[in-house]
């Protein structure tokens, strides 16, 4: 039956349409949620709130030979994990890393040449340990909690990963110099305000693959 979902802390569209049975463009596509996609823009930062629309399913038929064994594969799209290791400027190549998944999924692996992990992981993974396997850092993740832009902790957690504050939990004051380096680091005049090119320019550096 179709209904509204609201998105909880540490959702997202991925982990939304895998626990419901759905393709995730099945519901992010559908009219009803043209709203939704017009204020968030991207289907991977959701805000807890937020309401989505679950269409109706749409159930299909198969026709089969009685008398025979027939095989079926269940599709399915798995959601991915992306990170880039940077040395201030400088990707961290070949880093051979350890990656847990909610305490029971290993994986192991090295970033490429550009200092990037990218490695399949279920839609509603919720937490991650990272180890780097070089010096032993480690690096607790987690999946679906980055909140918008626009939002005051989806501006920290970007300011903070991107390594302009020093915690997510900085005093308030500090957001202003954070954007300000950002900015002097980008070559745009560093007035500390997150204007639209700012804002643009912080969404390429933290959530697309350089």
């Amino acid at each position: 039956m179709a209904r509204y979902h609201v998105i909880a802390t540490g959702e997202c569209l991925s982990s939304v349409a895998f626990q419901n049975g759905y393709f995730p463009g099945t519901i992010w596509d559908h009219p009803q949620n043209e709203e939704l996609r017009d204020l968030r823009g991207d289907p991977n930062v959701l805000h807890p709130g937020d309401e989505l629309f679950l269409p109706d399913k749409d159930p299909k038929t198969t026709g089969c030979e009685t008398g025979k064994r027939h095989r079926f594969v269940r599709r399915g799209v798995p959601a991915r994990f992306r990170l880039q290791m940077m040395n201030v400027d400088a990707p961290r190549a070949n880093l051979k890393y350890k990656l847990t998944i909610d305490e029971k999924i290993e994986l192991s692996g090295a970033t490429d040449g550009d200092g990037v992990i990218d490695v399949p992981i279920p839609p509603d993974a919720r937490r991650g340990l990272l180890v780097i396997e070089e010096d032993g850092a480690e690096y607790d993740l987690r999946f679906g909690g980055l909140a918008p832009m626009m939002a005051d902790a989806g501006l920290r957690h970007r300011l903070f990963n991107l390594g302009y504050l020093r915690s997510e939990d900085a005093p308030e004051a500090d957001i202003p110099a954070a954007i300000a380096m950002f900015q002097r680091k980008l070559g745009i005049d560093d007035t500390g305000e997150l204007d639209d090119e700012t804002s643009e320019k912080l969404y390429k550096a933290h959530d697309e693959r350089q």
